[in-house]
């Protein structure tokens, strides 16, 4: 096949890139070439911003008779959704968008939230709310069209309550305490980004199916048991600071809005449709997949004004407390 991956150097896009390149894909990947994929010649890389219709164009032409299926890793607005049409609207046999679990309404009205439940996110989650909206504008002009939905996807980090992954797991190799959202007790679902890979890939090998699929991890932990495996994996034995949503949004309101609306409700999803048509599973448990993350992982920089902000709340809400 021929693929166009808009994006192809990120977390989930780098997997599905290799994962083409060993099917036998001739793939064309479009990003503005600030990442270092291991793919050297193997694909054709077309530099340019994925707003630019001119730049899709390109990409699309790139091998002179167009590609057989696009792979959108970077449509997060309607505005990038309009711009898809109008490149490959009327040319693509299959555009696959990369979208979101974010798109169903929280708190969610029954568990596990299947592909049926209803799509209202607030507008004040933007990421949300604008993932809902390009869905709604790609439906509506009428491409040949398959949505993925994944969760929180992983290689070698974790989403960390408040602060950057580097910074909890600093805290925790420092014995420092570790900040949990509410009691710890809401319910997450972290799929691996090889399992998330293969469905993307899975789909574009099919006809477009008109429709969005869950493609999330299977495992459903509480934070706490999710943070605890991270801390095992490090071989640590970790303290936790538990601070009502409420108050780290009054803390600390910009640090806590994930957690504020995402995090505090139950994330559990129903992936049944994804693994009837494409084959999907979830195959790396999260304590197992965290800790061969962790063994390979490149800490990145902490800003030091994250630390300030990080020690503000914890002091403001002592352990115990």
């Amino acid at each position: 096949m021929r693929t166009l991956v808009l994006g192809g150097t990120g977390l989930i896009s780098t997997a599905i890139t290799r994962r083409l390149l060993d099917r036998g894909d001739r793939v064309t990947l479009l990003n503005r070439g600030t990442g270092a994929p291991p793919f050297g010649d193997a694909v054709t890389t077309v530099h340019g911003d994925r707003a630019d219709v001119d730049a899709l164009g390109a990409a699309w032409d790139a091998h002179g008779d167009g590609h057989d299926a696009v792979v959108d890793m970077l449509c997060y607005t309607p505005a990038d959704a309009r711009a898809a049409i109008e490149a490959f609207g009327g040319r693509t046999p299959h555009y696959v968008m990369c979208s979101t679990v974010d798109v169903y309404t929280k708190p969610a009205h029954y568990l596990p939230v299947d592909e049926r439940h209803e799509r209202a996110p607030d507008p004040a989650f933007a990421y949300a709310h604008d993932k809902a909206r390009s869905e709604e504008v790609l439906r509506a002009a009428g491409l040949p069209l398959t949505i993925l939905r994944p969760a929180a996807t992983y290689a070698d980090h974790a989403v960390a309550s408040i602060g950057s992954f580097d910074l909890a797991v600093e805290r925790l190799i420092a014995g420092q305490p570790v900040i949990l959202h509410g009691d710890g007790t809401s319910r997450w679902a972290a799929g691996h980004r090889d399992d998330v890979a293969r469905a993307f890939v899975a789909a574009t090998a099919r006809p477009a199916a008109g429709r969005a699929y869950n493609v999330t991890g299977a495992e459903v932990l509480t934070f706490e048991e999710y943070w605890r495996a991270v801390a095992d994996a490090l071989g640590v034995e970790p303290h936790f600071v538990k601070i009502p949503v409420a108050v780290l949004g009054e803390l600390a309101p910009q640090a806590a809005f994930w957690c504020v609306h995402n995090f505090q409700y139950d994330n559990v999803f129903d992936c049944t449709a994804a693994a009837r048509d494409l084959g999907f599973a979830s195959t790396v448990p999260w304590a197992r997949g965290i800790a061969e993350g962790l063994r390979h992982r490149t800490p990145g920089p902490v800003d030091t004004s994250e630390r300030a902000t990080y020690d503000r709340i914890v002091a403001a809400w002592p352990a115990g407390r």
